[in-house]
């Protein structure tokens, strides 16, 4: 096993990680808080948004980066080294990238308001 097919290897395991930790968070996200704040008036959601949102973004921020750059870079490392399964890796690095914008376009410069 050469050094490049470690690293592939490695690059692999760490987006599946990044990967299932995010897509956990998000579920969670979606199962717990979600139904909780469909109870909420609206003014107290805003009010409680004040304080939360920020916490979510520095909780969500990082696992969503992290999935991104480890994807990605899985992707990259495995259509180079010509793995058999490239494409699917490629189409998740992909995803992956397009979530990480979409998480830039959402909160630019890091900024979380309502609204």
């Amino acid at each position: 096993m050469s050094i490049v097919d470690l690293l592939d290897d490695l690059l692999r395991l760490a987006a599946a990680a990044g990967l299932g930790l995010l897509m956990g968070a998000l579920l969670a996200e979606g199962a717990l808080l979600v139904p909780h704040w469909r109870t909420l008036a609206a003014a107290e959601f805003f009010a409680l948004h004040k304080q939360w949102g920020p916490r979510l973004y520095r909780f969500f921020a990082p696992l969503t980066m992290a999935a991104t750059i480890s994807a990605s870079m899985a992707a990259v490392v495995s259509t180079l080294v010509g793995r058999p399964g490239k494409w699917m890796e490629l189409f998740a690095g992909i995803l992956a990238a397009s979530a990480g914008g979409d998480l830039l376009c959402v909160f630019p410069r890091g900024k979380c308001a309502v609204g």
